[in-house]
């Protein structure tokens, strides 16, 4: 959609099957507020501050309510908004 067609290069997708250089250059560009949002698995949280992350979104079960609770309990620590 030509509307929305500019904002695919303001969201990225991250698992831990991508390469090293292509995490840090995703969580590079998430910590200097150039995202407005990553998609990934809980390999972002493994090892990364997370901690400007404004909201956690999820779509499965971790396996426990401590998991769940972790990982959305990162949101919410940051200030301001992307560029």
């Amino acid at each position: 959609n030509p509307e929305t067609s500019h904002l695919t290069s303001k969201v990225e997708s991250y698992r831990g099957g991508y390469t090293a250089e292509a995490r840090r250059s995703i969580e590079e560009r998430l910590f200097q507020r150039k995202l407005w949002g990553v998609v990934g698995t809980n390999a972002l949280e493994l090892g990364v501050d997370v901690g400007g992350v404004d909201l956690t979104l999820h779509t499965g079960y971790p396996g426990s309510i401590s998991s769940l609770l972790q990982q959305s309990g990162r949101a919410g620590r940051g200030k301001g908004g992307p560029e």
